[in-house]
């Protein structure tokens, strides 16, 4: 009967094998939580700095409206689109949710970005 003798390429199959197990739950595990924090990056700032136009003029015009001594100019070439904010509103409601799915499930391929609205 032949011995089994291990040849450098049974070893170096052998070594790919244990690498796989080994390395392939790591990297699941590193894919999990880098969407993870991108989720939660985006539900602390669900704007991304998007809205913050709309928000500061509603802010001004709430101090001015206090304080009747000062009122509130929109600056020139600044035009207040509200559905605008409310399009980008839902494109970082939606990129959250993509990467919380991603999260749950990180050995599924993750979609492209879409471009952000008006931008």
């Amino acid at each position: 009967m032949r011995q089994f003798r291990m040849s450098v390429r049974r070893w170096m199959i052998a070594v790919a094998v244990v690498a796989l197990i080994l390395g392939i739950p790591s990297m699941i595990a590193e894919r999990k939580e880098r969407f993870r924090h991108r989720a939660s990056t985006l539900a602390l700032n669900p704007g991304s700095g998007c809205v913050s136009i709309t928000e500061l003029l509603g802010a001004l015009k709430q101090d001015s409206d206090r304080s009747s001594t000062t009122s509130l100019r929109q600056p020139p070439g600044v035009a207040v689109d509200v559905d605008m904010d409310q399009r980008r509103v839902e494109y970082f409601r939606q990129l959250r949710m993509k990467y919380e799915q991603a999260a749950r499930y990180p050995w599924l391929p993750v979609a492209f970005y879409r471009p952000c609205p008006g931008s």
